[in-house]
């Protein structure tokens, strides 16, 4: 699954105009002048624009990507994924002890929450590979805001982490794995400007200031072109 997350969220790693914090109109420039990002156009090396925002931030030892999509039409199913690791990333001397308590999704106004899911990722080396399981969880919505917060039945979900590898005998590493939260809604209305982000809390995680990780969905009419045009 997360390696369909890594497609949907981060796109084509040439692709312009992924950043969260890109005004509206920068990134209706780039849709306007560059081919959309697919598979097929990797080979050519060429920019593209890409329809996903990613963000990512830290809080304490927890590391949050978020990702979503940038442009939709009202009435669309839409998907916002919030995933949880420990530490910087990448390879770890030591990965440290993160659980996730909670995961509150601010949407984009307007936005019909349909439902949530929550797995995990273990990482794995060769020959075994990663595995990918379901948890449980309960959300809650404020009938106010629309946030939807996500939670454990129990507990908190602790982030996985990897075996030992050891590349020479004097080095011992591992990966973090991750815990993601999708959810999905239903695209309403119609602006420019809709902004969504992410908090969260947990064990040896700092309450946020603000959101952790943040985005942009613009909302055009049902049948429009999914640009907003000049």
């Amino acid at each position: 699954m997360l390696a369909a997350l890594t497609v949907v969220a981060s796109g084509i790693t040439m692709g312009v105009g992924t950043a969260a914090g890109q005004s509206w109109w920068e990134d209706e420039v780039l849709q306007n002048l560059l081919p959309p990002c697919t598979i097929e156009s990797m080979p050519s090396g060429g920019p593209c624009y890409e329809r996903a925002f990613t963000d990512e931030g830290m809080a304490g030892d927890l590391h949050m990507s978020y990702a979503g999509p940038k442009d939709v039409k009202s009435g669309d199913v839409v998907s916002f994924y919030a995933s949880s690791s420990a530490g910087e990333g990448g390879y770890q001397p030591a990965v440290p002890d993160v659980e996730v308590s909670s995961v509150t999704h601010h949407p984009p106004r307007g936005f019909e929450f349909m439902d949530a899911t929550v797995f995990a990722r273990k990482p794995g080396w060769y020959p075994e590979g990663s595995t990918h399981w379901a948890l449980d969880s309960t959300v809650a919505v404020d009938p106010v805001t629309g946030n939807v917060t996500v939670t454990p039945l129990a507990g908190g979900w602790a982030v996985p982490k990897s075996r030992e590898y050891h590349p020479n005998p004097d080095t011992t590493l591992f990966l973090s794995g991750d815990v993601t939260v999708h959810l999905r809604y239903r695209a309403s209305g119609y602006g420019l400007d809709n902004p969504s982000g992410v908090t969260v809390t947990g064990t040896g995680v700092p309450a946020s200031e603000g959101w952790l990780a943040t985005g942009n969905t613009r909302v055009t009419p049902m049948g429009g072109t999914g640009s907003t045009g000049s």
